[in-house]
């Protein structure tokens, strides 16, 4: 599963940024306002793409301060660096299981929409509880599945049936993640590793697709699944898979071909 997460953004790399009119941008922005870095301290930035988060904190946290990011992703970290900045330092290393920093080491720790990614996202927090200093800030942003639209759940269902029928093995995603986006969810996660003052956010972005060609582009860079069956099949399944999606989003109405993009966005402190 993580050679499956990676090889998919190092593919959608180039494009990240303005995937859904820059909707990771705004996520991290967003992310970045609430968590309110501030000058000298001393942040980690697990999962940290193309910088879309490391590069508003480092400005915010100054000369004095320092961000170490993280990716596993060479081809993200190559278009994070082409904005470098003296106080960022970015690693290529995975970002799953223990990792080697010290006890406390960082003020804020970031996973910027790459939680879910994980093996163990429980661990990760874990591990986030254990390197933060005292009064120091978690932040997070996750998917939130339940506020998928029904042509998104419509859509899942053809597409997995279309995956299930290649010749392709590819690892199921790891089931009990999607729910973390859920906010009592996250909550009861954040308080199981001794962070148990929060507060959350939810960040919605939508749009209509035009049609089921439209709707595939959207959907073949939305997940590693998606993108492994989209950008391999030949265009006689394309056209037979866009067929079927547009015989199944006319059963939905006025529902049809509406996506949504929705994050919960969170900060935990660690009060002692």
């Amino acid at each position: 599963m993580a050679d499956l997460n990676r090889n998919f953004f190092d593919a959608l790399a180039r494009t990240y940024d303005v995937w859904l009119d820059g909707l990771h941008r705004r996520v991290a922005l967003t992310l970045a306002e609430m968590v309110q870095p501030g000058p000298g301290e001393s942040v980690l930035d697990v999962g940290c793409g193309t910088g879309l988060f490391s590069h508003p904190v480092a400005r915010a946290v100054g000369p004095t301060g320092h961000v170490v990011a993280i990716d596993a992703a060479a081809s993200m970290l190559d278009m994070a660096r082409r904005s470098p900045s003296p106080n960022t330092s970015y690693f290529h290393a995975t970002v799953d299981g223990p990792l080697w920093f010290r006890d406390g080491a960082f003020g804020l720790i970031a996973f910027c929409d790459s939680l879910t990614y994980l093996a163990s996202p429980r661990q990760a927090l874990q591990e986030a509880a254990r390197m933060l200093a005292p009064g120091g800030r978690l932040a997070l942003a996750v998917p939130c599945r339940s506020l998928a639209t029904a042509a998104q759940e419509t859509s899942r269902r053809v597409l997995e049936r279309a995956l299930q029928r290649q010749p392709l093995t590819v690892p199921p995603p790891h089931g009990p993640n999607s729910l973390l986006g859920e906010p009592d969810h996250l909550l009861r996660a954040l308080n199981d590793v001794g962070l148990d003052r929060c507060v959350f956010r939810t960040f919605v972005s939508g749009q209509r697709a035009s049609s089921s060609e439209d709707w595939l582009d959207i959907e073949q860079t939305s997940s590693p699944r998606a993108y492994v069956l989209l950008s391999s099949i030949g265009p006689v399944m394309q056209r037979t898979l866009a067929d079927r999606i547009d015989e199944e989003m006319e059963r939905l109405g006025d529902e049809r071909y509406r996506h949504h993009q929705a994050y919960t966005l969170a900060v935990a402190w660690r009060d002692r």
